[in-house]
């Protein structure tokens, strides 16, 4: 079993692989998530479902996780998404970088810091949460959207 430091790096390195992938692939590269979720990873995205962004309710599993994905892709087209800074402890690391989507179906466009927790397990995505504007991916989703529960905190990340 490696040490603490030895997994902490290497979990360190998972994550910044799957931000790398996913922004390279403009969001076509679900494997670079999916490869690293544990069966029943537990989802979280800040939205919550509100309105118009039902894609991002809470998620359990692998299979949910791909659905969140399907949904975000149908709906917005990643311009970018890339990891600025990494901090970890332990079995938790902490992406903080930014995102700019376009709404395929009205054409607006946002762009907004987005933080990423993961917990691992035995090497693996077991928890995933991502914090973002959720008033400016409403905004560009449109009417309907709503901004989610974390609308009044300002910028969500």
């Amino acid at each position: 079993m490696p040490d603490t430091q030895t997994a902490t790096a290497a979990n360190i390195e998972t994550l910044r692989t799957c931000v790398e992938r996913w922004g390279a692939s403009k969001g076509a590269d679900r494997g670079c998530w999916l490869d690293v979720v544990t069966d029943d990873v537990d989802f979280f995205s800040l939205a919550q479902g509100a309105g118009a962004l039902e894609f991002t309710a809470p998620r359990r599993g692998r299979r949910d996780v791909e659905e969140y994905m399907d949904g975000l892709t149908d709906t917005f087209a990643m311009e970018d998404f890339h990891g600025e800074e990494y901090v970890a402890e332990g079995d938790r690391v902490v992406m903080i970088g930014a995102t700019t989507w376009t709404h395929k179906g009205g054409g607006g466009r946002f762009t907004t810091p987005i933080v990423m927790f993961a917990r691992f397990r035995d090497g693996r995505i077991a928890e995933l949460r991502e914090y973002y504007d959720t008033a400016a991916v409403a905004a560009t989703a449109g009417p309907g959207a709503g901004a989610g529960p974390g609308a009044g905190a300002g910028a969500g990340a």
